[in-house]
Order: C-alpha cells, then sequence, then structure tokens
C-alpha cells in the first residue's frame, strides 16, 4: 500500500514530496521471542530514552528534558539488549545505529534498513 502521493511501480512503492521536507519511514517488527532473547547494537551507539523510562534510570531526569542521551546498551543504566519476560509494559530508546541483530538461543535475525543519503536510525521497545 502506497500513502500520500506514493505510487506502486515494479512492486516498489515510490513517494514524492515538495521540496524540503524529509521522508520518514518505520518498519515494525513483532517477534515471538522467548525470554532469553538479545537485541545486538554496536556497543556505545547514541541511544535516545523517553520520559517513561524516567524511573527506570541510574539518574534524575534532566528537568524539563524531551530525552535523554546515553551509550547502548544500557543508556543511563538501563539495559535495553535482554528482551525477557514480558511484564506487561514497555520502554522504548532510538538508537542512531544502521543494523542489529536479534539472538534467541540458536536462532539470528539481522535487520538493517537503508535509506541513500539518509540518516539511519532504530528504535526500540522493550519489556520493562
Amino acid at each position: 500500500m502506497c500513502a500520500g502521493r506514493g505510487r506502486r511501480r515494479g512492486g516498489l512503492c515510490r513517494t514524492r514530496t515538495d521540496a524540503g521536507f524529509r521522508f520518514l519511514w518505520a518498519a515494525h517488527a513483532l517477534l515471538d521471542l522467548s525470554d532469553r532473547a538479545t537485541l545486538h547494537i554496536r556497543d556505545g551507539a547514541s541511544t535516545r530514552l523517553f520520559p517513561e523510562a524516567a524511573p527506570l534510570l541510574d539518574r534524575a531526569w534532566r528537568a524539563g528534558a524531551a530525552w535523554v542521551e546515553g551509550s547502548w546498551p544500557a543508556p543511563s543504566g538501563l539495559r535495553l539488549d535482554r528482551l525477557g519476560p514480558d511484564g506487561g509494559t514497555a520502554v522504548g530508546g532510538v538508537v542512531e545505529a544502521s543494523r542489529c541483530c536479534v539472538h534467541d538461543q540458536a536462532d539470528r535475525l539481522s535487520l538493517a534498513p537503508e535509506a541513500d543519503g539518509q540518516a539511519a536510525l532504530m528504535s526500540v521497545c522493550e519489556p520493562a
């Protein structure tokens, strides 16, 4: 399905907009994983956390901050690389990385979105 001014050509969705506007593309992988699954992203990658993470951090939330930044895999002491178990709540972040790999026991799934000339960011949402 193509949204907005998108047109389907040869199985691909091509989208255009007026000059000066950036394109935002998002894909959501909903995976059925075990409690032992881990997420592998380049160590030290800049990671933004948002206010819902505040009670889980090892420091106080900066007054008025829309987000705080730290380094993957544990920005501000919050481990985001372990995916289980599901407690019914979640916390997320945005990581400056162009690839990741989910490890679940013997299984692996590599993700690497590409957009020529554009920044590549990944968002993660993990059980809290």
